[in-house]
């Protein structure tokens, strides 16, 4: 699904009414800006995932400038028109049919069953996605992103899964005025097809298991391939990786 280069976005904004509430949570602001909402859902495919049953949207701290320079590689260096101009969270129930099985041919598993019931923010039962729009300022290869940059989006997508379960009620480890206390110790990426830009693609993050302090999480990253975003098409997995998280210890 390709898209026109677009302009670099306002800051985000410091209030947007979420599309459904199910869950309560503690993320600090600013809450996800009205263009980046906009933008996606102008796309068939990606309105259809934020309108889906017990779908609530994120924040993404990490697309803020900070003075210390803290996620400047999102929010200024990643945040041009020609890069990835819009980025938006948001969590839902996790497919039955999707943690059960994956198609060996990178195609999404479909399932007819109704969504499950709002899970409870970090279970295994919940998934946190984060879209992004790709330009061609991030190839590495013509049309093609480069595959550092994938691994940087897994990255990502993985911290503000972290962040939702560390700021929700069950969890309530939120950081109000500095960093996370929770950091990358590992990622595996499997580069399954080539990641076309322009483009829109979701990277879908879920707990796996939980060993201490070290959180383990899974993650697959989808793309919408023919029909135009709308009926004919159908999701493809270009990538899935895994990924541990460790809580640093206070005396680090």
């Amino acid at each position: 699904m390709s898209e026109q280069a677009s302009p670099i976005p306002p800051s985000p904004l410091q209030s947007q009414s979420q599309l459904s509430t199910t869950t309560t949570t503690t993320m600090p602001s600013p809450a996800p800006s009205s263009a980046d909402l906009t933008h996606f859902l102008t796309h068939p495919w990606c309105a259809a995932l934020l309108s889906a049953p017990n779908t609530t949207l994120l924040p993404t701290p990490s697309r803020v400038p900070k003075k210390s320079t803290e996620d400047s590689f999102f929010a200024v260096t990643l945040r041009t028109g020609d890069t990835i101009p819009f980025m938006l969270s948001f969590s839902s129930p996790r497919p039955v049919a999707a943690a059960s099985s994956q198609a060996s041919d990178g195609v999404a598993a479909a399932s007819s069953a109704p969504a499950p019931a709002a899970p409870a923010p970090g279970t295994s039962t919940e998934q946190v996605s984060t879209l992004f729009a790709l330009e061609a300022g991030l190839n590495g290869y013509p049309l093609t992103a480069h595959g550092g940059l994938i691994s940087a989006l897994f990255d990502e997508a993985m911290g503000v899964s972290m962040m939702r379960l560390r700021c929700s009620s069950s969890s309530p480890k939120c950081p109000t005025g500095g960093g996370m206390d929770i950091v990358t110790a590992s990622l595996k990426v499997d580069f399954l097809k080539r990641l076309e830009t322009p483009g829109t693609v979701v990277v879908r993050v879920w707990v796996s298991e939980r060993r201490g302090r070290k959180w383990v999480l899974e993650g697959e990253m989808v793309v919408w391939k023919g029909g135009d975003g709308g009926e004919g098409g159908k999701e493809v997995v270009v990538g899935r990786a895994r990924g541990v998280w460790v809580e640093v210890r206070a005396s680090l």
